[in-house]
């Protein structure tokens, strides 16, 4: 095996093994990449490089190979993954149980999250978490923005869609599914639309971002339909779209969670009930390379237990890269 060079007396082997470097070799090996290893583990690449140096200082051994392109392990880096890997998880779980011996979640939670999704489902069940735990604390940011949870020091995020972030663990919660309605009103005077082109005949409430056409698209098993749409009212948000339906003002296309309280009292009427409208599935989504504090796994233990498909348990999995 080749020995790295030790000029220096602080260069030589020797001395206790330092728990923060062999974080840092893993993480490093794990990633094949300084940099992506510096991100998910949010720490500064420099700071990152220095530990593995000490560390392959230390055992007085070249642990990894760096190239312009790529990290790759030596022999003595491969046998050492294997064991540290196993170390730093029995770390890990030992000052979990530490903490959770201390019994409440305590600390503050950083949680970001689409503002309709914060202020329609994630509202009451964060209330309640505070409510219980007076030690936990919230930040709670609502944005539609794709943050970067990691470089922004976010602990969990809800998003829709599907995640491509590698380094972040994701919890499906629910599909989302949205409604084509109208109120009682609209369909008396106007009618209600047969299949998903009548919608062109009718005035719709276009919900879009700036300099997007409006176009809905809708699935019937393995039929689909896009039906662009247009009406006299515009806006930017779901909750005016709905305040819109219901005056009678046309027809919209709004999330179910939004609008299942008025079309349970018949305030609006689905249309189209042999369509769905996908969009996607609800993640949880939280940093998979780093310490989760007991208050951040309360907060994901409650939003799963109350936003998670009833009697369909949701898997942890890291996204595929």
């Amino acid at each position: 095996m080749h020995r790295p060079s030790t000029k220096g007396d602080n260069l030589r082997p020797g001395g206790p093994l330092d728990v923060e470097a062999l974080a840092a070799f893993v993480g490093v090996a794990r990633e094949r990449s300084f940099t992506r290893a510096a991100k998910a583990m949010s720490i500064p690449k420099s700071t990152l490089s220095k530990r593995v140096v000490a560390l392959e200082a230390r055992l007085g051994l070249r642990l990894l190979q760096r190239s312009t392109r790529a990290v790759q392990m030596t022999d003595a880096g491969r046998v050492l993954l294997e064991r540290a890997g196993r170390l730093l998880a029995d770390l890990e779980d030992a000052e979990r149980a530490v903490l959770d011996h201390e019994g409440a979640p305590r600390g503050l939670v950083r949680l970001t999250a689409p503002a309709l999704v914060t202020e329609r489902l994630l509202g009451p069940v964060l209330l309640d978490l505070l409510r219980q735990w007076p030690s936990l604390s919230l930040n709670v940011v609502a944005t539609d923005r794709i943050v970067d949870l990691i470089e922004e020091g976010f602990d969990v995020a809800v998003r829709t869609g599907s995640p491509s972030d590698s380094s972040l663990i994701a919890r499906r919660l629910r599909p989302w599914s949205n409604v084509i309605c109208a109120s009682p009103a609209y369909v008396e005077r106007f009618g209600a639309p047969r299949e998903p082109d009548y919608l062109r005949e009718h005035a719709c409430i276009v919900f879009k971002p700036p300099a997007i056409d409006p176009v809905w698209s809708l699935r019937r098993g393995r039929r689909s339909a896009s039906v662009p749409v247009r009406g006299r009212y515009t806006v930017s948000t779901q909750e005016l779209a709905l305040d819109a339906a219901r005056a009678g003002l046309g027809i919209a296309n709004l999330a179910e969670f939004l609008v299942e309280a008025d079309v349970r009292r018949g305030a609006l009427l689905p249309l189209l009930p042999r369509w769905t409208v996908p969009r996607g599935d609800l993640y949880l989504l939280y940093p998979s390379h780093r310490y989760m504090g007991s208050g951040a796994r309360a907060v994901i233990e409650a939003l799963t237990k109350h936003l998670a498909i009833r009697g369909r348990a949701p898997a942890d999995r890291p996204r595929a890269g």
